[in-house]
């Protein structure tokens, strides 16, 4: 295995995107790069509220929400 794979290996993203299609596309990427995604919210409210459950090592949040 890729060194820089297995240092990226169950790291955890959290993706809070409103757009769809820019969170799939985000989370296909991440993926391939070897970190797991284990929620998109599209909501920021959403994640504000659930965050906690998943305990990201990063979250990625849209920056145009209405």
């Amino acid at each position: 295995m890729n060194h820089a794979i297995e240092i990226r290996a169950g790291k955890k993203i959290v993706i809070v995107e409103d757009d769809r299609t820019t969170a799939k596309i985000l989370e296909i990427q991440l993926n391939r790069l070897g970190y797991c995604i284990p929620h998109i919210f599209f909501s920021p409210r959403e994640a504000i509220k659930e965050m906690a459950h998943y305990h990201p090592d990063l979250v990625i949040m849209g920056i145009s929400f209405p």
